[in-house]
């Protein structure tokens, strides 16, 4: 009995084995199949590419190709960076001189309001100043502009449209002194910071750096000439506030045009008015407060020196993609005509 249960035993034994074994065999059988399946699947696609006609880059042309199709070629025209070129630190920094006047103009004018302000500045010496600026600036002007251009007529009618704005502003002057009695102070402070700000922002610096023949910054005049309606309402006297607005229209609506034509005629007599005019103001901070000068030339180290180098050193990364999937961009018609 022992030996046929023993018997019996290795029989159920085997035939467990045989089973498993048939179970590990099937899953082998199962991939090889598939394999085949996947091979004679890519024989047929690539038969039927073969067939078909080779795809055409035409929107409307109908192919037997599925509308999300990449065709092998689409990467062999990518350009990088076609239009990108490397920057010097010095090409920067020149043309950071621009924002640095404007940034300089703007606390020219603030000290100059605080100095009206506490009457350290009189009305005569307003004048004074204002009657310096438009001569010197004139004189400028002409001296830039060539010979040929200049004319009496050409004098005359500048020498008409001066004297209408004076008088347009004389006859303003009272209503602009009592413009904000209603305003706190520091409504007034907060929308002058505003308002100089967007005019910082706002300004055509391309215009005063050569870049274009034509001044573009009607934000920036207006939001100069705001700001400055609004400081002139706290002063006391009608002629002293006829006399800040105008300064303000000499710096903010004039100046920009002689710093364009300096620029055209040299950038060293740009370089020498940039010079000046931070010498002067630091020298003019450092006087009403020691600790605002530093800050002042803190300020100029970073717009001059810092950021110009920080953008220099980014722009090494910068990458742009062009290939045939760009938009198409007409070409100017004298450019076809050649």
């Amino acid at each position: 009995m022992d030996s046929l249960n023993h018997s019996q035993n290795n029989n159920s034994n085997d035939e467990k084995e045989d089973q498993n074994n048939l179970i590990t065999e099937k899953p082998k059988e199962k991939t090889n199949k598939e394999n085949t399946i996947e091979k004679s699947n890519n024989n047929k696609e690539k038969k039927e590419k073969q067939a078909r006609e080779p795809f055409r880059k035409i929107l409307y042309l109908k192919q037997d190709y599925p509308d999300n199709y990449i065709d092998d070629s689409f990467l062999e025209k990518l350009i990088l960076n076609a239009n990108v070129h490397p920057l010097k630190f010095w090409e920067v920094s020149k043309s950071s001189l621009a924002i640095t006047q404007q940034v300089t103009i703007v606390i020219i004018f603030c000290l100059v309001f605080f100095h009206a302000l506490t009457n350290t500045i009189t009305i005569t010496h307003f004048f004074i100043l204002d009657i310096f600026l438009v001569l010197i600036g004139y004189f400028i002007f002409l001296l830039i502009l060539p010979i040929k251009t200049i004319s009496i007529n050409k004098f005359l009618h500048h020498l008409k449209v001066l004297l209408v704005l004076l008088v347009l502003l004389y006859c303003v002057s009272p209503v602009l002194r009592t413009l904000t009695q209603t305003f706190s102070p520091d409504t007034i402070w907060a929308l002058t910071i505003i308002l100089f700000v967007i005019h910082l922002l706002s300004q055509d610096y391309d215009y005063i750096n050569g870049l274009s023949d034509k001044l573009n910054a009607p934000l920036s005049l207006n939001a100069a000439i705001f700001a400055s309606v609004i400081l002139a309402s706290r002063l006391d006297s009608d002629m002293l506030v006829f006399a800040f607005v105008s300064f303000a229209i000499e710096i903010f609506g004039f100046f920009p045009v002689i710093r364009h034509m300096a620029y055209k005629l040299s950038f060293k007599i740009h370089f020498l008015l940039t010079f000046l005019m931070c010498f002067g103001t630091f020298v003019s901070i450092y006087v009403f407060n020691r600790f605002f000068s530093f800050l002042f030339v803190g300020v100029l180290l970073m717009m001059s020196v810092f950021i110009p180098g920080i953008f220099t050193y980014l722009h090494r990364y910068k990458i742009t993609v062009n290939g045939p999937w760009d938009e198409a961009k007409p070409a100017p018609l004298y450019s076809l005509m050649n």
